[in-house]
């Protein structure tokens, strides 16, 4: 693991400005700009900004059971 803003080490997350990863959920795109540009994102590229509750990573059985409480809260009744 290595930090991509080692120079904030000491300071508070919340102080800082938002970083966002790539969440692998889905990607739309023209095959051709891809092979022409050996990368996935291009200039025309652009990013949907998913909420905690929306985006979970499930690995094990444990991630399985919190994305369903996620959908749970998403979906409650009030």
């Amino acid at each position: 693991m290595s930090l991509f803003a080692p120079q904030y080490l000491h300071h508070r997350s919340q102080d800082l400005e938002k970083a966002y990863h790539d969440a692998g959920q889905f990607y739309w795109f023209h095959t051709k700009a891809i092979l022409e540009n050996r990368k996935l994102w291009t200039d025309n590229t652009g990013c949907v900004i998913l909420s905690e509750l929306q985006a979970h990573d499930i690995d094990s059985e444990e991630d399985w059971k919190i994305a369903e409480l996620k959908y749970q809260l998403q979906h409650a009744t009030k």
